[in-house]
């Protein structure tokens, strides 16, 4: 493990160069993170995190989280995610709010890769793929999902759904 110095203001980045059950980490603003056992602690810079834990974004926060060397999960402001990797078999939570996946390689055969709301449940072979979760009044929940044909941002740059537009 490594630190690298914090860029600007709350910025920050977490990496890891044992990636088998952990995830590099770019986020502004504060990231809350939430290990299997309901414990939270804030994202600091030089931080890593494992598979069954959780990130979620407050106002204006953003989070970008290295999957491996061809998936990066991209957090909108006020969101949640759960990422669990099993072996070959990845599964996304998404309980609220907007994430942006980025798929840059087909998935090996072998190789899963879902995304679950509490509606809908999204398989990715290789995309762009942005999933919103909005939960409306009477406890209604609304999902979105929009998909993309080609790489739109980069690592260490965060986007957000104001600037995904699907092609």
């Amino acid at each position: 493990l490594f630190v690298i110095p914090r860029l600007c203001g709350a910025v920050g980045l977490a990496e890891s160069r044992d990636t088998g059950e952990k995830f590099i980490l770019r986020f502004e603003g504060k990231v809350l993170i939430e290990d299997a056992e309901g414990g939270v602690r804030f994202a600091e810079t030089g931080m890593t995190f494992g598979s069954g834990e959780s990130v979620t974004t407050g106002l204006s926060t953003k989070a970008q989280i290295q999957l491996d060397e061809t998936k990066i999960l991209t957090l909108d402001a006020e969101s949640k995610a759960k990422i669990d990797k099993q072996g070959s078999a990845m599964t996304l939570y998404l309980p609220d709010g907007f994430l942006l996946l980025d798929v840059q390689e087909k998935l090996d055969e072998n190789e899963t890769l879902d995304i679950k709301t509490s509606t809908t449940t999204v398989s990715i072979r290789g995309t762009i793929l942005g999933v919103s979760v909005e939960t409306l009044p009477a406890a209604q929940t609304e999902t979105s999902a929009s998909a993309a044909n080609q790489s739109i941002g980069q690592a260490g740059s965060p986007v957000s759904r104001s600037q995904y537009t699907a092609s």
